[in-house]
Order: structure tokens, then C-alpha cells, then sequence
């Protein structure tokens, strides 16, 4: 699956998942532009990229800005000249508590979490779209969790924001797909990565909570990071040309959709 002369933005572009797409799809040839709130993050993926001959366009924002967002992307289009694949994938802030013990000075907590999902899908989706039909097309990519499918206590405020990108998703199918933009999204479930390596340093107790959930899953394997950038990385490509408004879950067969 070649992206050779492709410009991916991956917006959310720290360790897990968003690195593990910038790096694939580096590897099949496309250009990267990075964009993360922070220049930590950003340094440390672009040198993961540069240790393995790639380099990377870093841009500095908070895509829940809608200024910082248009501003990200004029820099990249800058650069680059062109978008044409954009996969998004933003950590809310976690808020874990069952709605029966929510507080009221936890509500704006609630909410916030809520919002930086939606809100900065919205932003910056808004404005790569923009770019991309003045070129005749593009793939968009969020990245979303399958708790928005299957909800669960306590994960109230993630899976509501998430869910609201599956219907930002759909809606933008619907509208951007008469000027060639497809829009999906990538559902992971427990995925074996970057957050469960900073959870479980110990590595036997890491490897007893992979084979614990590895066991509830249809695979038997617990996904990984790459696993999801691999999803993510066909829908953005030309081999997924007759797919749009879709969730792809990747959670080793734990649910059925």
C-alpha cells in the first residue's frame, strides 16, 4: 500500500498511536507533518522519524483553537503545498467516574473532555477540508475508541466524545463526498501500546494484563498501536477509494458491530 507522493498531517502526534501512523506511513513514502500542543511531543516523534530516515514538518498548536488550527494548516500547505490525507487523533482529558458520583466542580471536567474531542475534530477537519477540495479531494481519518460503540462504567465523557465524532464522521461523508473527500473512523479498543507500557512498567505484571485481555478478545491477541495506524493508513489511501461515512473497530474481535 503505496502513499508515495502523499502529504499526511497527523494531528495528534505523540507516542502510540498517532506516532505509529506518522512512522508507517513515512515508510510507505509519504510526506509527514506533525501537529501536537505541545514541542516535547513533537521533538520526540520527529526523532523517531529522523532515526529511521525520514524527517517531518513539526507544527506547534491546540487544534481547539479554531485560529491555532487554520494556522497549523497554513503552515503545512506552506510547506508542503498540498494535504491529502489528514488522520486525527486526539486524547481527551480523562474524567473516570460513574455519572452517579459526578460532582458539580466535576462537571466542567465532564464537559471539557466532551469538547476537545468534538470541538477539535470539528476545527481542524473544517479547514484541511477546505484544502483539500480546492484540489479535488482527500481522505480524512479520526481516530475514536470503541467505547463510543460500546459504552462501559465509568468512561462516560470519553465515550460520549467520541461518539460525537462518529456522527461528525457521517455528517461529513454525506457533505464532502460530492467534492471527493472520503471521511472514516478507526475504533480501538485495549490496545497493547504506549499507554499500557507507561501503566505497567513492571513488565510481568504488563505481560499478565495483556494475556488477561488478549483472553477476551475472538483473536486471542491484544491489538497494538500499529495494528490501528495499519487500519487507519487503508482508509486514508487510494485502496479504500469506495469507502466513506464507515467505523472500522479494531479491538481483536471483543465486540461485534
Amino acid at each position: 500500500m503505496s502513499l508515495q507522493g502523499k502529504v499526511l498531517l497527523m494531528c495528534g502526534a505523540g507516542p502510540g498511536v498517532g506516532r505509529a501512523v506518522a512512522m508507517k506511513a513515512a515508510e510507505r513514502g509519504a510526506d509527514i507533518a506533525l501537529l501536537a500542543r505541545t514541542s516535547k511531543t513533537l521533538e520526540e516523534t520527529a526523532a523517531v522519524l529522523k532515526s529511521k530516515g525520514s524527517r517531518a514538518l513539526c507544527v506547534q498548536a491546540d487544534v481547539a483553537d479554531p485560529q491555532a488550527a487554520r494556522a497549523a494548516v497554513n503552515t503545512t500547505l506552506q510547506h508542503y503545498g498540498r494535504i491529502d490525507i489528514l488522520v486525527h487523533s486526539i486524547l481527551p482529558p480523562h474524567l473516570l467516574k460513574p455519572v452517579l458520583d459526578l460532582t458539580d466542580e466535576d462537571l466542567p471536567d465532564w464537559r471539557n473532555s466532551v469538547s476537545t474531542s468534538i470541538f477539535g475534530a470539528l476545527t481542524v477537519s473544517r479547514t484541511v477540508a477546505h484544502a483539500m477540495v480546492s484540489r479535488g479531494g482527500g481522505a480524512i481519518v479520526f481516530i475514536t475508541a470503541t467505547s463510543a460503540l460500546q459504552g462501559y462504567p465509568t468512561v462516560s465523557a470519553h465515550a460520549a466524545g467520541k461518539a460525537g465524532i462518529h456522527s461528525l464522521a457521517q455528517c461529513l461523508a454525506s457533505e464532502l463526498g460530492p467534492r471527493g473527500i472520503r471521511v472514516n473512523c478507526v475504533a480501538p479498543g485495549v490496545i497493547e501500546g504506549a499507554t499500557v507500557h507507561a501503566s505497567f512498567p513492571d513488565p510481568q505484571r504488563r505481560a499478565d494484563f495483556v494475556a488477561s485481555q488478549a483472553a477476551l478478545n475472538a483473536t486471542r491477541r491484544m491489538p497494538t498501536d500499529a495494528d490501528v495506524a495499519e487500519a487507519a493508513l487503508f482508509l486514508g489511501s487510494d485502496a479504500a477509494a469506495g469507502t466513506t461515512g464507515q467505523i472500522l473497530a479494531v479491538d481483536g474481535g471483543r465486540f461485534f458491530h
